[in-house]
């Protein structure tokens, strides 16, 4: 009889289900989140928002200082909701610009530059909205004094903002597929070139090759993602105003993939997922999560595919339809290089802003404070400023506080010197305990079916299954549980005691 401690490692669900040698890999991480030394319970969705007249597709929140907006996009239309902690939350009101917007699969895409928020949707013209004033959101524009533009932000595909310009990508409705606009410096109204605008910085670049641009990363530098080439874009100053440098021939699959966090960005490409810093690029799902994205993803409804970066636990996360009428939450943890997914109804993910909500004003908001808040008391939702992580489900904006849901880790094939017995096996779960649930095989073409759940007893779960090669399901159980790390199990060579 041996005790042996197996780890909870990476989910590596690309690779095979033994590789002949010890290995602590998992053939499934779902409804948690990996973090440095395990797993985490990921919470559930909760909803905030009565229901707006459509769909919902993206969400973000506007900042000036202590002042909050939240606003939530659809196919047609925008919608504005108070801050999250407002008495008025449930209402959700349409303040797109008057005569409405072309549709397009693509969801509008945010962007915070001053006081204004800037939304972007294929095919529309750049709209703006300025914080604390605005009671429509409307076309990104200089008139004359009879009404006429001057000047006025293009009609584009993606937007993003570097250094102290706004940068538009994919121009006039897909028929300029490769050219890149910017305003003039500090100044987002202001899109003519020095030729029409003296001491304008406004100008626009055709990138020759790498096919139509996907997306754009801000900061610092922009990264601009194409279908079959990234550039970089560094400021210059006049009279170039930009360059721009290619770093890679490995090109973007989905505009909707791409994200930037801290001088990172992360997207997918045809082959998998990757990350360029600007200079080099970096597989970082090569076998581990490539093949079983592309494999499970519904590839035709990437264009509704969102992403988003968690705003504390250092997760990139990709929300996306899968092949079976539901919708998958792909999690990357930065530091570690970990993956694991969810089940989730969300139909899009981001990040919003709350207004602080303190004690005394609990009751009216929540006349039954032991079932309606819909997150602990001491959650950054009701802390002023703070970001959370939310999303739509539906036509309802949401935030992830809510309990975990069925969470589970399955192992790959643990081989022994041969034919074996597990007798017994015993969790190491930080305020918790879990299920366990084994299928053993004699041979790796042996169908893989698991046993009856054992439930814990006295911080132990009691099994006895045997075969050559053993798959074990932790399913974390209780309310309180944290992280899970690896179990201890106990292992009996088949004919001895």
């Amino acid at each position: 009889m041996t005790v042996k401690r197996v780890a909870l490692g990476e989910w590596t669900p690309d690779m095979p289900s033994t590789v002949g040698t010890e290995s602590t890999g998992l053939a499934d991480a779902l409804n948690v989140f990996p973090n440095n030394v395990g797993y985490s319970p990921f919470p559930s969705p909760v909803d905030m928002t009565n229901p707006a007249t459509e769909e919902l597709t993206s969400v973000y929140a506007g900042k000036d200082g202590a002042l909050v907006q939240v606003f939530a996009g659809s196919d047609t239309d925008i919608y504005k909701s108070v801050p999250l902690t407002s008495r008025s939350v449930t209402n959700l009101a349409t303040v797109g610009r008057s005569g409405g917007y072309n549709t397009s699969p693509q969801a509008w895409h945010f962007e915070t530059f001053g006081k204004r928020v800037l939304a972007c949707k294929e095919n529309n013209v750049i709209q703006t909205w300025t914080i604390g004033s605005s009671t429509k959101f409307k076309n990104l524009e200089t008139l004359d004094s009879y009404s006429q533009p001057i000047t006025q932000a293009p009609t584009a595909k993606c937007m993003s903002i570097v250094r102290d310009f706004v940068v538009a990508g994919n121009i006039d409705s897909g028929d300029k597929p490769n050219l890149v606009k910017w305003s003039d410096i500090n100044n987002e109204e202001e899109w003519r070139p020095a030729s029409q605008a003296p001491q304008s910085q406004a100008d626009s670049q055709y990138i020759p090759d790498g096919g139509a641009i996907q997306n754009i990363t801000g900061g610092e530098i922009g990264v601009i993602f194409l279908e079959k080439a990234l550039y970089r874009m560094s400021y210059v100053g006049s009279p170039l105003f930009f360059q721009f440098d290619k770093i890679s021939t490995i090109g973007c699959f989905s505009g909707k993939s791409v994200i930037e966090d801290n001088g990172v960005s992360y997207f997918l490409s045809t082959d998998g997922f990757y990350k360029p810093d600007g200079n080099s690029v970096e597989s970082i799902g090569s076998n581990k999560v490539d093949e079983w994205f592309l494999a499970n993803a519904d590839l035709l409804a990437l264009p509704n595919m969102s992403t988003t970066v968690h705003p504390i636990l250092k997760l990139v996360i990709w929300n996306f339809a899968d092949n079976f009428g539901h919708r998958q939450n792909l999690i990357y943890h930065t530091e570690t290089g970990r993956w694991s997914r969810t089940e989730t109804e969300a139909c899009c993910v981001g990040n919003l802003a709350t207004l602080g909500t303190d004690i005394d004003t609990m009751g009216a908001l929540y006349p039954d404070i032991d079932t309606l808040v819909p997150a602990p008391l001491d959650d950054r939702m009701f802390m002023g400023g703070k970001y959370i992580f939310a999303g739509a489900k539906d036509k309802k904006i949401i935030s992830f506080t809510g309990q975990c849901i069925n969470p589970r880790l399955e192992t790959f094939d643990l081989e022994g010197n041969n034919n074996s017995v597990i007798t017994m096996v015993r969790p190491i779960v930080d305020n918790g305990q879990a299920n366990i649930s084994i299928a053993s095989r004699q041979a790796l073409d042996d169908t893989i079916n698991f046993g009856a759940v054992s439930e814990p007893y006295e911080d132990r779960n009691n099994v006895r299954s045997g075969g050559r090669y053993h798959r074990v399901r932790v399913e974390p159980v209780g309310s309180g549980w944290t992280r899970t790390v690896a179990f201890d199990m106990t292992v009996t060579d088949n004919g001895t005691r």
